[in-house]
């Protein structure tokens, strides 16, 4: 699967990805995309766990939405590495970046995270809505 993907008008799940760009290692997360309102907004459901808000970058431009989720470096108490691994080991961030096909009213994007799943509603512009002709 590329880095880049499309949002269609059907619905999407995907599965992850490793990427690794300037010395960074990113895991493209699972989502799912999915069309409301007929042509009103469409849903972009991203599963990116130990990702806080603070740790969340989500931007629109240029026909592009990138969702960057940065895990943070805290080890619950009591945790034990599994399989060699190291309490010093960093998991991957988080890196998606969706190639929109139709124009979105970006003034009016909203997200929520909630358990780990950011929640977007992309709302469709007006300019890209089909329009009813009145015929005389």
């Amino acid at each position: 699967m590329s880095e880049n993907t499309t949002v269609k008008n059907k619905e999407k799940v995907t599965t992850p990805e490793t990427v690794e760009r300037e010395n960074t290692v990113f895991v493209q997360p699972r989502y799912k995309a999915s069309k409301l309102d007929d042509v009103e907004a469409y849903e972009v459901a991203v599963v990116l766990p130990g990702v806080n808000k603070k740790g969340l970058e989500v931007s629109a431009e240029d026909g592009e939405l990138t969702i960057i989720g940065r895990r943070g470096a805290w080890v619950p108490e009591g945790w034990r590495p599994v399989c060699g691994s190291t309490p010093e080991e960093r998991p991957a961030d988080y890196r998606l970046v969706l190639s929109l096909n139709v124009d979105i009213d970006s003034e009016r994007i909203s997200a929520k995270l909630e358990a780990g799943i950011l929640t977007l509603r992309l709302p469709v512009s007006e300019a890209s809505k089909p329009k009813l002709i009145a015929v005389e």
